[in-house]
């Protein structure tokens, strides 16, 4: 790298400007639903690292809402209701919500090739989902899980746009999916 600096006459201020080390502000969308985040990246070579904030980590919809989200059959949110109104006795008749919590933390790894960037985003903490009816509910804590970010950068390297995804064999295509865009701050 250093003899085409020196060949090209580039200016390590040049080559700075290239990384993706600093803070990034963006979103990712899921359901139709933009959820904000913020990112700092570090820039060794080829790999980065850093982490990232989720700022909206309480989603609330009904259950038909969330089954229709995740892809299930006509039906199915009919079938999911009867087995938690059975779990949860002397609940009120009215509707049923869903509502899941997100670590706010995660740290992010991967690599960058030219304008590709792919990073593994790995939530720290645990993940909550609940059903609930009226003041009554059920619900369940998960370990951190994994999301897989793939995007490419613009051609001034201030945004980087792409899809991420999350690997779950029990979703209906063996994986939930959605788009991300991430804009760098201070440029």
């Amino acid at each position: 790298m250093k003899f085409f600096k020196q060949l090209f006459g580039i200016a390590d201020r040049e080559v700075v400007d290239e990384s993706l080390s600093g803070e990034w502000h963006g979103h990712y969308t899921q359901h139709d639903m933009q959820k904000r985040i913020v990112a700092t990246f570090t820039q060794d070579g080829d790999r980065i690292f850093g982490h990232m904030a989720d700022a909206d980590t309480v989603t609330e919809q009904s259950l038909y809402d969330a089954v229709a989200g995740a892809g299930l059959p006509p039906g199915a949110d009919e079938q999911i209701a009867e087995q938690i109104r059975a779990a949860i006795p002397n609940a009120a008749t009215g509707p049923i919500k869903t509502r899941s919590i997100l670590p706010e933390e995660s740290k992010l790894e991967g690599t960058v090739s030219g304008k590709f960037v792919r990073f593994t985003k790995s939530y720290q903490g645990e993940t909550f989902h609940s059903y609930e009816i009226g003041e009554k509910g059920i619900g369940q804590k998960f370990p951190g899980h994994s999301v897989e970010y793939s995007g490419r950068l613009s051609q001034d390297r201030k945004t980087i746009s792409g899809k991420w995804t999350i690997y779950q064999s029990e979703a209906p295509r063996g994986f939930i999916d959605g788009g991300f865009e991430l804009c760098r701050v201070g440029t």
